[in-house]
């Protein structure tokens, strides 16, 4: 989506633009997935809004007029299914679902919230004791972070970013922090510290674990879109209607009908992968037959890699029996893989 803004805003300006996409469609991460006019779709890609990300909001509803409807981003009959148990997401708040991770004493007694489930209240609380005793701004929670002044939100926004998830996890997350009486600065309690099973289950719950290598600050930042109060959109009949309405493309038809013009890139898209991929290896072959014909050892160049009239030997020999042997050409060394 952002090539095709950008695309947008230089045409708005005079410009004429040429738009190169990598993928078959046009609109990035936006995939949604139709089964027939009139029949039920799906989203593979970009599935919400959130109202404070107020470009999209504007392009979608003020400049194309397109129609949304509220994204709910928690069901309570959702399943979770986690170590062969399977718990509702309402019981799992209710109940204080562990899903058989052999939390420490602590862990397992620390009481969340009534609307919320065990694992948010202790990565929250983890967060909140890292801006008190790291940060040194002591009475803030992570959810209440927008409503600090700017200069204050940059500081804890710096400091987030200082660590990865999994840094923070292993290293900085701790249920408590020892109050210093003499203005000293505060210090975590080391044997409150998460247990090994704890950050295994915050990750399992909350659905960090691909996030682990990510940084602390862009986890936080989805994390509040998710659990906080902002308000999630979604383009009523199909994210995909939003890179349509930047193309001119009309609704979409039946799936892959000639006439839907998203088809008919898809088609050409294809056409285009088939031809680079055959382009791709005629320079392999091209290449391979080049640092042949200048090597030194002609003997070893004729029964090792290159045989005059052979087309099939300018690339590397396949009836060698080992898979993983490379072919030394000049310079050039080939493997199959």
């Amino acid at each position: 989506m952002a090539g095709l803004v950008t695309a947008w805003l230089l045409r708005e300006v005079g410009h004429n633009v040429t738009v190169f996409e990598a993928g078959p469609l046009a609109g990035g991460r936006v995939k949604t997935i139709r089964f027939g006019k009139g029949e039920p779709y799906a989203e593979a890609g970009a599935m919400r809004i959130p109202r404070s990300h107020s470009l999209t909001t504007w392009l979608t509803e003020d400049l194309f007029g397109l129609q949304t409807w509220k994204f709910n981003s928690a069901d309570e009959n959702a399943l979770y299914y986690i170590n062969n148990e399977q718990c509702r997401s309402k019981d799992y708040v209710k109940n204080n679902c562990v899903f058989r991770f052999a939390l420490t004493p602590r862990e397992k007694e620390f009481k969340p919230a009534s609307n919320q489930g065990l694992a948010e209240a202790l990565f929250e609380r983890c967060l909140n004791n890292l801006i008190w005793y790291e940060l040194r701004i002591p009475g803030i929670k992570v959810g209440e972070l927008r409503s600090l002044p700017s200069g204050k939100i940059k500081l804890v926004r710096r400091g987030f970013d200082r660590f990865s998830l999994s840094q923070f996890l292993m290293e900085k997350s701790f249920l408590e922090v020892s109050e210093s009486s003499s203005g000293k600065r505060p210090k975590p309690i080391p044997d409150s510290k998460l247990s090994q099973a704890a950050r295994d289950f915050i990750t399992l719950v909350l659905g960090l674990e691909m996030h682990l290598s990510c940084s602390l600050l862009a986890v936080i930042d989805d994390y509040l879109v998710l659990h906080g109060d902002d308000e999630m959109r979604q383009i009523q009949y199909g994210m995909d209607y939003l890179p349509r309405a930047f193309l001119g493309v009309p609704a979409p038809g039946l799936f892959g009908d000639a006439s839907d013009p998203y088809a008919a890139a898809d088609r050409t898209g294809q056409a285009a992968r088939t031809a680079a991929i055959a382009l791709r290896q005629f320079l392999q072959g091209l290449a391979h037959l080049s640092r042949a014909v200048l090597a030194e050892d002609e003997d070893t160049r004729r029964k090792e890699h290159y045989r005059p009239g052979d087309q099939a030997n300018m690339l590397p020999d396949k009836r060698a029996g080992d898979a993983r042997r490379e072919y030394p050409v000049g310079e050039l060394h080939v493997g199959r893989r």
